[in-house]
């Protein structure tokens, strides 16, 4: 468990500072050549090599090492990807695009499963399915990007320093998101352990695995047509804050369940409820910071800015159970950290409302 946290904890912070400057070196490859693509190319290579140095790792140093490598690669890559939504799509259509591009993530757990049920023993046949999977999924894009594609026109903000308005609801979106995010983070990493804390509760599964299965079916049938959908959904009239907010509750109220039920079927339920929430508020929040950053000169270095929020809750997770793995030996003790995670989302929901600029 110690060995895992401390590589878990160096791969975030490393993934944390290598987005950050992929964005911004995908951004001067931007303003050089007149598209991302190249960079994304340079990314896909270097993640595929990964994989590779991966599967050869053999003990802690080497395992640690090729962590850090990956997640440079892994971002690299990832990086000049997202940053197309901002280049490209204009504003009344972000939703529904950043709706199909989250709904990759529930379909990525599955695929997940599969590969690990496949092969389950490590070596080398894994890490090459995987390899040729992302090269199968990346290879349309590069191969068929127009050549005479280009980024949206560039608008006045690019001209000026973006307004005090702006800035102050980037940091309002920033923080909302990363309140969301550190809830799921606590929530997802101790879910095993809670089930296997609760196999004495009558209506709960004997078998915590097969439990966690279970729920891993459930988040990506919930979380594939949510994040479609309320993309979809916040580009009509309903607007990016009010998906936001519901999303956010949605979050709380399921958190809170999962802390205080003793069925199961209803612990199935808000698992459900809890990924269609957080589906719905990545998704649309993915889409209201590309409009703050729209004609932004450095809008790859502030979407790595962003991306924190989604690995700086991998760093306090493992700093969590390295602190106080010896307390997280009781199934009331992580109910408290369940709860703890449900006002989280509930300030998140309150704070949201908050930004002015995108409605």
């Amino acid at each position: 468990m110690t060995d895992l946290s401390w590589v878990l904890l160096l791969g975030a912070v490393t993934a944390s500072i290598a987005h950050i400057f992929a964005g911004y070196w995908g951004d001067r490859w931007l303003a050089r050549f007149g598209s991302r693509r190249g960079l994304i190319g340079v990314g896909l290579f270097a993640l595929c090599g990964s994989y590779l140095w991966l599967a050869a790792a053999a003990d802690v140093t080497t395992i640690v090492v090729a962590v850090v490598v990956y997640q440079i690669a892994l971002n690299l890559f990832f990086a000049p990807l997202g940053a197309l939504l901002v280049d490209y799509v204009p504003d009344e259509r972000k939703g529904t695009v950043a709706g199909w591009l989250n709904a990759a993530l529930p379909l990525a757990s599955i695929f997940t499963a599969i590969i690990a049920r496949l092969y389950p023993v490590d070596d080398f046949a894994g890490f090459l399915v995987v390899a040729a999977a992302v090269i199968a999924c990346a290879a349309p894009l590069l191969i068929l990007w127009p050549n005479h594609l280009q980024p949206l026109a560039v608008t006045d903000r690019s001209e000026a320093p973006p307004s005090r308005q702006v800035w102050s609801d980037f940091l309002i979106a920033w923080c909302a998101r990363f309140l969301i995010q550190f809830g799921a983070a606590i929530v997802l990493g101790y879910l095993f352990a809670y089930l296997s804390l609760s196999m004495d509760i009558p209506d709960f599964p004997v078998n915590a695995s097969a439990g966690v299965a279970t729920l891993a079916l459930v988040a990506a049938a919930a979380g594939f047509a949510s994040a479609v959908g309320a993309g979809r959904l916040s580009d009509g009239t309903f607007g990016r804050l009010a998906p936001m907010t519901t999303g956010a509750l949605c979050v709380a109220i399921s958190f809170a369940t999962l802390a205080l039920t003793e069925s199961w079927l209803i612990f199935v339920a808000a698992y459900a409820v809890c990924q269609i929430g957080l589906a719905c508020f990545v998704t649309v929040d993915s889409a209201l910071v590309a409009q703050l950053l729209h004609g932004h000169g450095r809008r790859g270095m502030w979407l790595g800015v962003m991306n924190l929020t989604n690995t700086l809750p991998g760093v306090f997770g493992p700093v969590l159970t390295l602190t106080v793995v010896s307390a997280l030996s009781d199934r009331g003790t992580i109910s408290a950290l369940f709860l703890l995670s449900a006002v989280a989302a509930l300030f998140a929901s309150v704070i949201i409302q908050r930004i002015r600029s995108v409605r």
